[in-house]
């Protein structure tokens, strides 16, 4: 069964965000366990599929680079919020760095955390930030400007570029490595999600 662990030192965060009624839902959800310490738990963070932990609090306590280690290497997704991030970005397919505000937002945690509890759904970190409907689009404009940037002959001589287009269009579900055929998938999608707004 899919847990998540969700480590915040201000409880009282959750109820001003979130409102009283979508943090009695999230209570409710026997996959979601709510804490304000995470130190009796390094060292055996596989039990959680997902932890989201606020970021402060684990710089405080000397915690972040034994969190983004363990998870990385037990391959447990990260989701690290706080007040003081001032964009939602995307580190890997992994880990996802996002606002207080954006995590703790009833309209898209709820349902993040409805899909999440299938155990045969794939969990899409971008969706906590975006919603459901358009957590495509920063990655797939992303993909774009590289391509408004730079000619594919260019992006095929920069291995970086290269590898970042893959990755990001792999993270999409798009598992081809041809230049020309990731541009095509990326500026369907962008239309298939601007015809449906």
């Amino acid at each position: 069964m899919r847990r998540l662990l969700i480590v915040d030192d201000r409880p009282k965060r959750q109820e001003i965000d979130l409102g009283t009624e979508a943090l009695h839902e999230l209570q409710q959800l026997p996959y979601v366990e709510l804490c304000t310490s995470l130190k009796d738990k390094i060292g055996h963070l596989e039990y959680y599929t997902l932890i989201a932990a606020h970021r402060s609090y684990l710089i405080e306590n000397e915690l972040l680079t034994d969190v983004i280690k363990e998870t990385k290497s037990k391959k447990i997704y990260l989701v690290l919020f706080s007040g003081s991030i001032s964009q939602n970005e995307l580190i890997e397919e992994r880990r996802l760095n996002i606002k207080s505000t954006d995590f703790y937002n009833p309209q898209t945690l709820v349902p993040f955390l409805e899909i999440f509890g299938k155990e045969d759904s794939k969990i899409k970190l971008l969706q906590l930030a975006y919603g459901e409907e358009l957590y495509e689009m920063p990655l797939l404009m992303d993909i774009r400007n590289i391509f408004w940037l730079n000619s594919i002959e260019e992006i095929q001589n920069n291995e970086d570029l290269y590898f970042e287009i893959k990755e990001k269009a792999n993270s999409l579900g798009f598992k081809s490595n041809n230049l020309e055929e990731i541009l095509s998938f990326v500026t369907k999608r962008i239309r298939k999600i601007l015809n449906c707004q």
